[in-house]
């Protein structure tokens, strides 16, 4: 549901979907990495990183979310550490 709605541009519902998802099932990594991306777009960079942060807990390669969150730490001015992202993203898919 809430991939249609993001495919469609409606963002709020896309965010409620998604949101409700990781009610219903919090170990399912999907609604999580897609609020990061909804969170990382509209600017609220830190609710990106609360999203993220259990997802590389539990898979610290996962390509995506290092992007998200380096892309994140990017717009906060957090050089280093978006750089350190980045990287990573990089050794997991050379």
């Amino acid at each position: 549901m809430g991939v249609a709605r993001l495919g469609n541009n409606d963002i709020a519902q896309a965010r409620a979907a998604f949101t409700k998802a990781k009610e219903l099932s919090p170990l399912w990594i999907d609604p999580r990495g897609a609020l990061a991306r909804i969170y990382v777009a509209s600017g609220d960079y830190n609710l990106a990183w609360e999203e993220s942060e259990p997802i590389l807990q539990a898979q610290p390669r996962n390509f995506n979310v290092l992007l998200i969150v380096g892309a994140a730490r990017l717009k906060k001015g957090e050089l280093d550490k978006a750089l350190d992202l980045f990287r990573r993203a990089k050794e997991v898919t050379p």
